[in-house]
């Protein structure tokens, strides 16, 4: 048996992903948070200090990437 996830990420979705790779710059990546939740990279977006969850920052870049290369 096979599971087939889509999600469609919406405009708010990957303008985060064109915010965090275009204007921030990452100080650590994968950083441990605990036992029971997920690592976070920790970005500097104009002197805010901002933790984003591993998974969901690569998936944002990632489409936002994608929504890019479609648009040429």
């Amino acid at each position: 048996m096979f599971v087939i996830s889509i999600h469609s990420f919406s405009m708010d979705e990957l303008e985060a992903g064109r915010h965090w790779k275009d204007d921030c710059k990452t100080l650590e990546v994968n950083m441990p948070t605990g036992a029971f939740t997920s690592p976070v990279n920790k970005l500097d977006c104009d002197g805010i200090i901002i933790n984003v969850p591993g998974e969901r920052y690569y998936a944002y870049i990632h489409q936002w990437e994608l929504y890019q290369a479609n648009k040429k």
